[in-house]
């Protein structure tokens, strides 16, 4: 007698559709990446979009983005959700959908820190920038000065908030003092950045947040206000403008 086990089917080689050439297509397939290349008004949306939209919604507890380059792409996709019985499953984001997405939230949820924070947000303006020309000289101090004042707003935010989000990144640098008699000023001190600053000071903090929250404590009080305006103006647009791009 021959004993052997019984190896347990792997869901990734679920078949999905069968090719005319007898081929299968399995999720591991689809995960691998699908590209349709093809002549305006040849099929790709019509034929094969269509026959992967249908598969896709298929699969149970499927997810993904879906980004529309084309106005009638909307109501497309949600006549595909409709047939599938997903509709409450497709989630619109646009200019007039109540719906949104703090993906620096989601960053922070998922382990980011203030590092990678400043990364994600200056990554995401240069490729939402590309193509638009008009760089500065000396391009990297810009860069990294821009990133300097980015890591020293979102780490007190996360220390002070519990979390972080592109209007009150704007919010702090802009409420910032911006000159060293605005740090005893009465005035100030009720503004949204030194209120964060405080609650970031009062509660407990590891040792890794302590060596952090000296860092940008010595940036807010002590450089920040005596910077040049000049520069300091340049840095703080390229700032705002990662920031608005989220």
């Amino acid at each position: 007698m021959t004993l052997f086990r019984r190896t347990r089917a792997d869901a990734l080689d679920r078949r999905l559709f069968t090719w005319p050439s007898g081929d299968d297509f399995t999720l591991r397939h689809l995960l691998q990446s699908v590209a349709i290349i093809g002549q305006i008004g040849s099929g790709k949306s019509s034929g094969s979009g269509l026959l992967l939209a249908r598969t896709v919604l298929k699969i149970p507890r499927s997810g993904g983005l879906i980004l529309a380059s084309k106005p009638e792409d909307k109501s497309w996709w949600q006549a595909r959700f409709r047939e599938a019985g997903r509709s409450p499953d497709l989630v619109l984001f646009s200019e007039s959908s109540p719906a949104r997405c703090n993906v620096i939230d989601y960053e922070i949820q998922s382990g980011g820190d203030a590092r990678s924070l400043t990364q994600f947000l200056t990554i995401t303006s240069e490729v939402l920038d590309s193509g638009s020309g008009g760089g500065r000289s000396n391009d990297q101090f810009w860069k990294k000065s821009e990133e300097r004042v980015l890591y020293n707003a979102i780490e007190p935010l996360r220390q002070g908030t519990g979390g972080v989000t592109a209007p009150d990144i704007q919010r702090f640098v802009s409420t910032a003092a911006y000159k060293p008699a605005d740090l005893t000023d009465e005035n100030w001190r009720g503004k949204f950045h030194n209120q964060v600053m405080q609650a970031a000071f009062d509660r407990p903090r590891s040792r890794i947040e302590d060596a952090d929250a000296a860092l940008y404590r010595d940036f807010w009080l002590n450089e920040f206000p005596v910077m040049d305006d000049k520069p300091r103006s340049s840095i703080l647009s390229g700032v705002m403008k990662h920031a608005s791009h989220l």
